[in-house]
Formats: C-alpha cells, sequence, structure tokens
C-alpha cells in the first residue's frame, strides 16, 4: 500500500488539511535525503518544501507532489506568521499538483 505524506511544520496548515478530509496521513516536520530514501514509486507527498526537495520526491515516487499554495498574496501584516486553518482558506489556500524538471544548461552558480 502507498503512503500518504504531509510535510509541515505549519499547526494551522495539518489543520486545513485534515479540514479537507485528508485524515490518517504520516505528518512529519521535516524531511531530509535519508527519509527520502525510504520513500516508494506511487508514495503520495504533499505540503510545503522548496524546490530542490520536491524535485528530490519526485525523482524517488515517480508522482505529482502536492504543494500547499494560497490563491492570494498573503498581506504584509501576516507574513512570518502562523496562519490558522481559517486565515489559509481565507487565502484560497489549495493543494496544487507539481512537477519539477531541471535542466542543467543555464544554471547560475
Amino acid at each position: 500500500m502507498n503512503r500518504k505524506i504531509f510535510i509541515t511544520r505549519h499547526t494551522g496548515a495539518l489543520e486545513w488539511m485534515q479540514s479537507k478530509g485528508c485524515r490518517g496521513w504520516e505528518v512529519r516536520s521535516h524531511i531530509d535525503d535519508a527519509f527520502i530514501d525510504t520513500l516508494n514509486e506511487g508514495d503520495l507527498v504533499a505540503g510545503i518544501l522548496p524546490i530542490a526537495l520536491i524535485g528530490k520526491v519526485q525523482a524517488r515516487t515517480k508522482a505529482w507532489f502536492y504543494s500547499l499554495e494560497l490563491g492570494k498574496i498573503i498581506p504584509a501584516d501576516l507574513r512570518g506568521k502562523e496562519l490558522s486553518k481559517d486565515q489559509l482558506n481565507k487565502l484560497g489556500a489549495s493543494l496544487v499538483p507539481i512537477s519539477i524538471n531541471f535542466h542543467t544548461e543555464g544554471v547560475i552558480k
């Protein structure tokens, strides 16, 4: 059976996810290469991650990564603050399937 994993360190994001009926998911506040090595093809991974980690997860699972995205720009007074489930709803939160393709041509180092 494939795993369902939600990655976030934000309580409001977890509560938002659960309010959408996503229960029984494995929840992790942090992942690293050792954890990514435990993933299998077909595992469903969602949450809030930097692009480089999303690429590693996708290379391992061969599946979309579902990124928690906001449909509206966060007002300046909320930036850097923990957002509640209700605030996430007001900001148009959704899980957006994304796919990352890295290219070596044109990389700036």
